[in-house]
């Protein structure tokens, strides 16, 4: 079975074309109307990204209070902490200033840096 560029057989969402093509059969015949909805998405999608990022961090820090082997809440303290010290800067620093219209600059780029840091705390230890 093949699967389309724009599909959500990956990201398990639309893409956002796919948002925008919704967005103007949605507005009607009136262009400016269609412009502002896009805009719109366009300034709530950094919003919903940095909103993902932190709901992660809350269920894991969840987890860490059930978890009872001590193993366990060792690996989980590793992801939570890396997850926590990749996401929050990037979500604080650059997507949430983002959606409220801020133009990104230098040092907002440069907060997505720490996100490297996610994938480290989920790599295997010895």
């Amino acid at each position: 079975m093949k699967v389309a560029k724009n599909s959500t057989a990956t990201s398990g969402m639309p893409r956002q074309s796919s948002m925008k093509a919704i967005a103007l059969m949605r507005s009607g015949t009136e262009p400016g109307q269609f412009v502002r909805i896009i805009a719109a998405l366009d300034r709530l999608e950094p919003l919903y990204f940095a909103v993902c990022f932190l709901s992660a961090l809350a269920v894991l820090v969840r987890a860490l209070a059930e978890v009872r082997s001590i193993t366990a809440r060792r690996q989980l303290r590793w992801i939570a902490w890396g997850t926590a010290l990749g996401a929050t800067p990037f979500a604080v620093g650059y997507q949430l200033p983002s959606a409220l219209g801020v133009e990104p600059s230098l040092p907002m780029e440069l907060s997505v840096i720490p996100l490297s840091l996610i994938p480290l705390a989920y790599a295997p230890r010895e």
